[in-house]
C-alpha cells in the first residue's frame, strides 16, 4: 500500500499522547511526545502537547523548554499551549531570586495579553511580592497597585502596597532634598564667585609701548 507521510504518523502520535494525558497517564504522554520530538525536534504539534503535558507532570522546566523552542523556530503557540506557558513561567518565577524572578513574571505576562482573572490576578500578586522582597519601591508600587485593583481581596498585596507607598515617598523626599541641595550649592557658588569679581581692585597700566591695558585683582603693572 501506499506509505504513509511521516507528518500524518507523527500527528497521529501526538493525538494518542493527548489521549493518554486525558486518562492521567501524564508520564506516558509525555514520553510520546519526546519520541516524536527525537524523530523531528522542530514539529510544532508535538512541542506545544509537551507544554501542556510537562506542565501537568511538573516539569517546569520541560514545559518551559518546549514552548521555548516552538516559539525560537518562529511557531506560535496554540491557545491550550500558551496557557500553560504562561503558567508555568510563574512556577518557574517562584524559585528565582527576586529580580530575575520579577522579570520572568513580567514575560509570563505578555504571554497572553488577552487572559484575566485568576491568571493576572496571581502574577500581578507574584510581581508585587518579588519587588517588595528585592526593596524596589517604585516598581512595587506600580505591582502592588496593580495586585490590589484587581484582587482587592489579597491581604499580602495590600500589607505589601503600604510598605511600597511609603518607601517611594520617603525615596522621592530624598531625590527632591538632594536636588535641592545641589541647586543651592550651585546659587552659592555663583553668588561667591559675582562677589569676588566686584571686590578685586580695577587698575590699569601703561605698556612700553605706549598701550594701556585693562586688569583687576593683584598683578597690577606686572607683566
Amino acid at each position: 500500500g501506499k506509505e504513509v507521510p511521516l507528518a500524518d504518523v507523527l500527528s497521529n502520535r501526538v493525538e494518542q499522547a493527548r489521549v493518554w494525558g486525558l486518562m492521567g497517564a501524564l508520564g506516558m504522554s509525555a514520553a510520546m511526545l519526546r519520541d516524536v520530538l527525537a524523530l523531528r525536534p522542530s514539529f510544532a504539534p508535538a512541542l506545544a502537547g509537551l507544554t501542556e503535558a510537562a506542565l501537568a507532570a511538573g516539569d517546569f522546566n520541560g514545559a518551559r523548554a518546549a514552548a521555548e523552542t516552538l516559539l525560537s523556530s518562529g511557531g506560535r503557540l496554540p491557545p491550550g499551549a500558551r496557557v500553560a506557558y504562561g503558567e508555568t513561567l510563574l512556577q518557574v518565577a517562584r524559585t528565582l531570586p527576586p529580580k530575575a524572578a520579577a522579570a520572568l513574571v513580567r514575560e509570563a505576562l505578555k504571554v497572553d495579553a488577552s487572559r484575566a482573572l485568576p491568571f493576572e490576578a496571581e502574577a500581578l500578586r507574584l510581581l508585587c511580592k518579588c519587588y517588595v522582597k528585592a526593596m524596589s519601591a517604585d516598581p512595587a508600587l506600580y505591582a502592588c497597585q496593580r495586585a490590589v485593583d484587581i484582587a482587592p481581596h489579597q491581604e499580602d498585596s495590600r500589607e505589601r502596597l503600604v510598605w511600597a507607598t511609603k518607601k517611594s515617598a520617603a525615596l522621592l523626599a530624598q531625590r527632591q532634598g538632594r536636588a535641592r541641595m545641589r541647586r543651592e550649592q550651585e546659587e552659592r557658588l555663583a553668588r561667591d564667585e559675582k562677589a569676588k569679581q566686584k571686590k578685586e581692585p580695577l587698575w590699569k597700566w601703561q605698556r612700553g609701548d605706549g598701550d594701556w591695558i585693562d586688569g583687576n585683582g593683584g598683578n597690577a603693572g606686572k607683566g
